[in-house]
């Protein structure tokens, strides 16, 4: 196993592998990245100097059960050019591109993974070209590499969020995490915007259960009420999450053929984002709760 060693960095290259990994790569294009601490102690460079913390970083395939290391390194350095080095030494051994990449959120992790397995420059090239292909529907050139994000790492965000994390109400918790979770089950992105303006509004809503109101002879739930019994039902029995999609799938169809979609392509068309798509959803939640009272 020859060893490289760079400033700050040591880069395990596991050249007797290489065939193999190229006959894999045939049959299963995907690789998982994380990278850990505690591995390694931090050198001692003087009697008062120490290293900082050494990360093993690791590219893992995995294939009829069974999974394998395909690139590791050590590394003191954290930042985008010491991961896009290892990789692209990787890649001068002859070895493919990957076809999908599985990584956490570092921000460093998947800028590196962004230039060196897609034909884009920053990780931010990449998100626009997404979203003009997903929310747009443009006709764009589609990434070489697809970025993912792996399912635990996300779960666990969306678990430290302030309002979930300091909710006092485990039922409402669980709707957040599990109602987010579902987005990964999203086929469209109007099935996603559904789910999360549901999950918007409960964060958002200030009262739950019944509308009081003088007027109001009928009983009627709060938008927040609403929301959790729809998220409930799409979680709890996976046959409401299908009939769910199923409907949306009608419903968006019904809308284009109708001609009656001017106004979502408008306001489509003036977002520039993920991050202003997804306000946009929040604003419409904040906008129908904020004069309700329960």
């Amino acid at each position: 196993m020859p060893l490289v060693l760079i400033k700050h960095s040591f880069i395990f290259l596991v050249t007797y592998s290489f065939k193999f990994i190229k006959s894999i790569q045939e049959k299963k294009g995907t690789i998982s990245f994380d990278a850990r601490g505690g591995c390694v102690r931090k050198i001692k460079r003087n009697e008062n100097i120490r290293s900082g913390p050494i990360f093993l970083y690791e590219g893992v395939m995995s294939i009829d059960q069974h999974t394998f290391t395909v690139m590791s390194m050590l590394s003191e350095r954290h930042d985008t050019l010491s991961i896009s080095i290892w990789l692209n030494r990787w890649l001068r051994c002859g070895v493919k591109s990957p076809k999908i990449v599985i990584c956490d959120q570092s921000l460093a992790l998947m800028s590196a993974l962004t230039q060196t397995f897609t034909q884009y420059k920053s990780l931010e090239q990449y998100l626009q070209v997404c979203f003009s292909i997903v929310v747009l529907k443009k006709e764009e050139e589609l990434p070489t590499c697809f970025i993912r994000n792996d399912v635990n790492h996300f779960v666990h965000l969306i678990s430290q969020w302030k309002e979930v994390k300091d909710s006092k109400f485990v039922r409402k918790k669980e709707l957040i995490i599990r109602g987010m979770g579902l987005l990964i089950l999203c086929t469209c992105i109007y099935e996603a915007e559904q789910i999360l303006e549901a999950i918007f509004t409960i964060i958002l809503s200030k009262f739950d259960g019944p509308i009081l109101s003088e007027m109001c002879n009928s009983v009627a739930d709060t938008p927040c009420a609403e929301k959790k019994k729809f998220l409930s039902k799409l979680i709890s029995n996976k046959k409401h999450y299908l009939d769910f999609v199923e409907q949306i799938d009608t419903e968006y169809h019904q809308t284009n053929n109708d001609g009656n979609d001017n106004d979502n392509n408008a306001n489509s068309t003036s977002l520039d984002s993920f991050e202003q798509w997804a306000q946009s959803i929040a604003d419409k939640a904040r906008e129908n709760t904020k004069d309700i009272i329960g």
